[in-house]
């Protein structure tokens, strides 16, 4: 994901249109423009979801870890009060 579009302020990436060959495969199936997709869709579709996790689970897990210390500080007035 090197083409700038997260530093532009890029949330999403959206592939609706121009990523198919003009030409069919010899099975009559669209196929991805080998120039823009060079590993192909089934990579690129592989790819994002290992992108948007190694990206965001430490977020998770520290949001996790917050809310864990909240219920144990709930918990723990509760018993004492």
């Amino acid at each position: 994901m090197s083409g700038g579009f997260k530093d532009a302020g890029y949330e999403y990436v959206t592939i609706d249109d121009c990523w198919s060959e003009k030409e069919r495969d010899k099975n009559g199936r669209l196929q991805a423009d080998h120039t823009r997709f060079p590993s192909g869709i089934k990579h690129l579709a592989n790819y994002v979801p290992t992108y948007i996790y190694s990206f965001l689970l430490p977020y998770i897990i520290s949001s996790y870890i917050k809310f864990l210390g909240i219920v144990m500080v709930y918990h723990f007035f509760k018993e004492a009060l």
